[in-house]
């Protein structure tokens, strides 16, 4: 769940943006209706967006393997899912003819840590571009501000000098934490 003022300067993608009937669908749109992976379509348009950022951030051919762990974060477990990762496998350079069987998925590892790399008190911690402003306009009584560096976050603070402020990230504490902060740290 993202809170909308953390989209400031995002370039967002919609499932429509994607494709649809009037303007034509997408690749994978057609391959996994052509794969009978629409069965209820509770998940269809959050499995089609994620495959999409997969195959965008992907400087190469993708595997069946990331593919399958690229999923791994979506809701559905439907019947329909086995037409669904074999639609997305379809788009691998190494799809076998005769895709696993999911009675095979008790054998395979999920990734315990991170493959990634990462300083946790690194003061450059995201690559993206600086905003020119770093305030955003939201409800009120709150003043929300977008963090792009560690170094943001402390200067943030020590501008507006005070001990109530919360740091928002995925915001999925929304509904149940009802206190009000007088400053609102984005840091997404």
């Amino acid at each position: 769940l993202v809170h909308i003022l953390s989209c400031h300067t995002w370039e967002i993608t919609t499932i429509e943006g994607l494709g649809n009937q009037r303007d034509g669908y997408h690749p994978l749109q057609s391959r996994l209706a052509m794969f009978n992976g629409t069965q209820c379509g509770y998940c269809t348009p959050g499995l089609i967006m994620n495959m999409y950022s997969l195959c965008k951030d992907s400087s190469k051919k993708l595997t069946t393997q990331e593919i399958e762990r690229s999923l791994g974060s979506n809701i559905c477990r439907c019947t329909g899912y086995r037409p669904i990762l074999d639609s997305f496998k379809s788009f691998a350079n190494d799809t076998d003819p005769q895709i696993k069987d999911l009675e095979d998925l008790d054998q395979m590892k999920c990734l315990k840590t991170s493959q990634n790399d990462c300083n946790l008190l690194d003061e450059e911690w995201c690559v993206i571009e600086k905003a020119k402003e770093l305030q955003l306009q939201g409800s009120k009584p709150n003043r929300w501000y977008k963090a792009f560096t560690l170094q943001d976050v402390f200067k943030i603070l020590e501008k507006e000098g005070v001990d109530s402020y919360r740091l928002v990230a995925g915001n999925t504490g929304k509904g149940k934490l009802t206190e009000n902060f007088v400053i609102v740290l984005i840091l997404r």
